[in-house]
């Protein structure tokens, strides 16, 4: 308890959303994403501008020093917030209320300095670049970043103490996610005034000075810009302030619009509103800014794509490696059949610089190469230790799925059946991609075997279109239940279901054999190295010196007819659903119809988006790192995804996993 001004108020009360109380844990699961996602971007930024020597320049000292701040910014308010979401403790003590206050306030402010100090940086290497060594040495870097950060925790001091002065004795409830000042304001048991008045003029202070710091920066630099003579010069030194610009028209707007303006402005309607914007630049706009910086930057970009890929830029340029086997002519059916007969086989091997070749008792083979997604030892041991996580916790989450279906009595419906299945079939389909992934990339020799690239083929395709179809039978079993619920229990029964399952492991299973059977007609004679973590059919086709034409149109037809029927049968089932539902009066009965299908639609949507994307396009617009970055997400993290967009919104598969804990 706080004496000596009447202070009674010993803890808060932070209130989140609570009109979106239903949605609590999809709110959760959002926020812990995007806030492990700022912390992977920023600690990324940090770690190139780091390691690259390109990047130890004055512009990049500032850029990861805004980085860390990031990191700051949000770890003080996010894990609070998730909390709060989450259900457990929505309370805070009045210190702990106060010290987040302090340095949610003190961070906002270190970031408009650090954001004028870039603007000032990049004022002297435009206008100034003679002097820019000079002027922008190491030794002002590092005095500009230290004033910023001093300066944010000495300027927010009058205010706190303006407002630790206040009596808090009457409600103790804040209505936001986290302690900042307007809400804390209007718990006061007097007329905020003087705190106000206080918060108010360092506010606009801070805001305006610093924002009137790089208007004046960029209208000398868009006036020298513009003497120059090129249009490329003029192009390249407006580049290397678009990502700065950006993120200030971003962070400035936000925040000029919720607190340079005097807080009896505050009203009840805007409460909401005010929530959604706090938001954005508190926890949507640190997750975006590496983004905007990797994305309009070109350095980098470059040393994000060294640092991650490695060589695989440097491959696109050059088709030889040393040290590496690189040049095989194989026929791909000699090998598969010969190699039972014989222990050793030549396979049609012609170029000096073959493949390698097992002799003695084992039989001679080929090999593909996987470059995987890092060359960087460093970065490898990150990888291996986070896809091995994300591989852990997929196979863990389905398996919990199809326990929660087997043991729950309440469970025992149609639409878990499938559910069960499609968890199955995730299990099934990281365990083909992520093993071998997990391996090539601690592995010195990143090769697998010519069988097992086509056996590996063969099931990715065969996991794949089975679970289209699977999603296709769940779209179905919705709009039964829904737009037939007197007859659905006849039409979906224990009979009718294991067909339909049936049926989408047989077309799975077919078109993976249609596809990887001609496989075995073609000829390898050049590279044999797959730019890619996986043996899928796109990247094998492309190493081919036969004509894989007929294969790419058999794969391109079958993959539409495929893509096309199940999301078909997937839209007419959901357009049927939509109108039942717009026909039901109740609200209560139209909200509880959609609700048991939300899920499944998320589902769709994030699996056909990038597998859509992937495959159904034209080869020509195709890219290295955007297909890796496409397999990741419907191969990898769809999987990992599905078990908790099925869990967070069903209460009936929540207290299923509550009871297996237990046990």
């Amino acid at each position: 308890m706080v004496t000596g001004n009447k202070t009674t108020v010993t803890h808060f009360i932070i209130l989140g959303f609570p009109a979106l109380k239903k949605l609590q844990l999809l709110l959760f699961f959002v926020g812990l994403v995007v806030y492990v996602l700022t912390l992977c971007g920023h600690l990324i930024i940090i770690t190139i501008v780091h390691i690259d020597q390109r990047l130890n320049t004055p512009m990049y000292f500032f850029l990861s020093n805004f980085s860390f701040l990031e990191i700051w910014y949000t770890s003080n308010i996010v894990p609070k917030m998730l909390e709060v979401f989450l259900g457990k403790d929505q309370t805070i003590t009045y210190t702990g209320c106060i010290t987040q206050l302090y340095f949610f306030i003190t961070f906002g402010t270190a970031e408009c300095f650090i954001l004028a100090i870039m603007a000032y940086d990049r004022y002297l290497a435009i206008c100034n670049p003679l002097r820019y060594p000079t002027l922008m040495n190491n030794k002002v870097c590092l005095y500009l970043a230290v004033c910023a950060w001093v300066g944010a925790f000495i300027i927010n001091i009058p205010p706190l103490i303006s407002l630790c002065r206040l009596p808090f004795c009457g409600p103790n409830e804040i209505n936001h996610f986290f302690c900042d000042v307007p809400p804390l304001l209007k718990l006061s048991c007097i007329q905020p005034h003087e705190a106000e008045l206080s918060n108010f003029i360092v506010a606009t202070s801070v805001i305006v000075s610093s924002f009137l710091l790089i208007l004046v920066s960029y209208i000398l630099i868009i006036i020298t810009v513009l003497k120059i003579p090129s249009s490329s010069g003029r192009q390249k030194a407006f580049s290397t302030c678009g990502s700065h610009l950006a993120v200030v028209t971003i962070f400035y707007s936000t925040l000029m619009f919720m607190y340079v303006r005097p807080t009896s402005t505050f009203s009840v309607d805007s409460v909401d509103f005010n929530k959604v914007v706090s938001m954005f630049y508190t926890v949507i706009t640190p997750m975006l800014n590496p983004l905007i910086y990797c994305l309009r930057n070109k350095e980098v970009r470059d040393a994000l794509q060294k640092a991650i890929w490695g060589k695989c830029m440097l491959l696109s340029k050059s088709s030889s490696i040393p040290g590496k086997p690189q040049n095989c002519t194989f026929n791909v059916g000699t090998v598969l059949i010969i190699a039972k007969r014989a222990p050793i086989i030549h396979a049609h091997i012609t170029n000096s610089h073959a493949l390698p070749v097992m002799v003695g008792n084992q039989t001679d083979e080929c090999f593909f190469w996987l470059l995987g997604l890092s060359n960087d030892l460093q970065l490898q041991i990150l990888l291996f230790g986070l896809f091995l996580l994300i591989y852990l916790s997929t196979v863990v989450a389905n398996v919990m799925i199809m326990l929660a279906v087997k043991s729950n009595p309440n469970l025992q419906s149609p639409m878990y059946f499938f559910l069960s299945h499609l968890s199955f079939l995730d299990v099934c389909y990281s365990s083909v991609t992520l093993p071998k992934m997990l391996e090539t990339t601690i592995a010195k020799q990143k090769t697998v075997s010519v069988r097992g690239c086509f056996t590996q083929a063969f099931f990715i395709l065969f996991s794949a279109t089975t679970e289209v179809f699977m999603l296709s039978s769940m779209a179905y079993d919705r709009y039964c239940a829904i737009c037939k619920p007197l007859h659905y229990m006849n039409i979906m029964n224990i009979a009718f279901s294991y067909k339909l399952v049936a049926t989408s492991w047989t077309i799975g299973f077919l078109y993976a054999l249609a596809n990887t059977l001609p496989l075995l007609r073609l000829e390898f004679c050049g590279s044999n190295i797959i730019k890619h973590f996986s043996c899928e059919l796109p990247s094998i086709l492309s190493l081919s010196c036969s004509d894989t034409f007929m294969n790419k149109m058999l794969f391109f037809i079958s993959g539409g007819t495929v893509g096309i029927v199940s999301l078909s049968l997937t839209v007419v089932s959901y357009i049927n659903i939509i109108s039942t539902i717009l026909r039901i009066t109740s609200t209560e009965g139209r909200q509880k119809a959609f609700s048991t299908c939300s899920s499944h639609l998320i589902v769709v949507t994030l699996f056909y988006g990038t597998g859509y994307f992937r495959y159904l396009r034209p080869s020509s617009a195709s890219s290295v790192v955007l297909d890796e970055i496409l397999s990741i997400q419907y191969s990898i993290i769809t999987p990992l995804l599905n078990p908790i967009i099925y869990s967070l919104p069903n209460k009936e598969m929540k207290t299923s996993f509550k009871k297996i804990l237990k046990w």
